[in-house]
């Protein structure tokens, strides 16, 4: 079974190939910090809790895109549903994704593309 990196990683690489859209790694949990220093000091990245993984941007149009990662079968936790929820009544692409198929779909779905 995939770990969830595994399954990031692929989902850039398809959004990259098939949409031309760049989707960077975004550490809302500060895990670069929690081991900073000498004396494993902690720290925040400032960005907030449920924060998706992945951002990118819609070429042409300049859509934002958010995508939640899980390894297969998982599910995102209640308030990182909310916060999907919140961009997409922004205006943003944002949706949780345990797989590849799964991302394109819903990128297709959200983006008007599904046939």
């Amino acid at each position: 079974m995939m770990t969830e990196r595994q399954v990031e990683a692929a989902i850039q690489e398809a959004f990259r190939f098939r949409y031309r859209i760049t989707l960077w790694k975004i550490d809302a949990g500060g895990r670069g910090l929690r081991s900073a220093g000498p004396k494993g000091a902690r720290g925040s990245t400032g960005i907030p809790a449920g924060f998706p993984d992945l951002l990118g941007l819609e070429p042409v149009s300049g859509r934002a895109v958010f995508v939640e990662v899980k390894r297969p079968g998982g599910k995102p936790a209640p308030h990182q549903a909310m916060f999907l929820a919140l961009l997409r009544s922004m205006g943003a692409v944002a949706f949780c994704a345990d797989s590849v198929d799964s991302a394109l779909r819903q990128f297709d779905q959200q983006t008007g593309r599904a046939a």
